[in-house]
């Protein structure tokens, strides 16, 4: 239960946002706040990964890559498309990233990535 009064405001505000915005069922919504905090955790862990191989004076290798090696790195980055236009992003994460996150993951490989396989942005 929510008992600071501006909190429970700002989370109202957010509820309210989903709503309108097409996101009637709260569990949609939640999956897809996750998929957005969990791409903003993956850029998190790149950003520290590539100051440590720097520290360390190594060449440090994207691992975020297309199936044909050509490396997505930059577009599949938060810092990259939320400073896209609202309309923009959203086609951005449908058509490049959303698509993408499995073949982040190694082959084979079961981890935290292997909850995100089926991950798609919601039409409206």
């Amino acid at each position: 239960m929510l008992t600071d009064p501006k909190l429970h405001s700002q989370v109202d505000s957010r509820w309210d946002k989903f709503w309108t915005g097409g996101l009637a069922n709260t569990l949609d919504a939640i999956e897809q706040f996750l998929y957005l905090l969990f791409l903003k955790q993956l850029e998190d862990r790149e950003n520290a990964a590539e100051r440590q191989a720097k520290r360390k004076g190594e060449r440090y290798q994207a691992k975020a890559c297309t199936e044909h090696g050509r490396s997505i790195q930059k577009e599949m980055r938060w810092s990259y498309w939320s400073q896209l236009k609202a309309e923009e992003a959203l086609s951005h994460l449908k058509r490049e990233v959303f698509p993408n996150i499995v073949k982040l993951a190694p082959s084979g490989e079961t981890n935290s990535l292997g909850r995100y396989e089926e991950c798609r942005m919601i039409d409206e």
